[in-house]
């Protein structure tokens, strides 16, 4: 096996021509004296960086991010909380007739 097999088993290709990490990809922790083997997207704390992608408009990242999860077999990622405030205060201001859309 030569460099393109590794390339081809540690990425994959999406429909925009970009290269992920294959999400079948497990990478050996350390931690407390003991390996372990993880998914590449749990060793990358997804999670934690949904936390901080911004969940509105068009550019938005949550979509993939929200792929990588399910594809590495992990639990989706929750609203972050900044957007549950936002959602929020749309709906007190739809409620009172003040809502506009962005």
């Amino acid at each position: 096996p030569g460099p393109r097999t590794f390339r081809f088993a540690c990425f994959t290709g999406d429909p925009d021509g970009f290269y992920q990490f294959n999400p079948a990809l497990s990478v050996r922790r350390h931690l407390n004296g003991e390996d372990s083997w993880v998914p590449v997207f749990g060793a990358l704390n997804l999670p934690f960086i949904a936390e901080f992608t911004p969940d509105v408009g068009w550019r938005t990242a949550r979509p993939a991010l929200d792929t990588y999860l399910a594809e590495a077999g992990m639990v989706p990622a929750a609203l972050p909380i900044a957007s549950e405030r936002l959602r929020a205060q749309e709906a007190g201001l739809k409620a009172a007739g003040g809502f506009r859309p962005r």
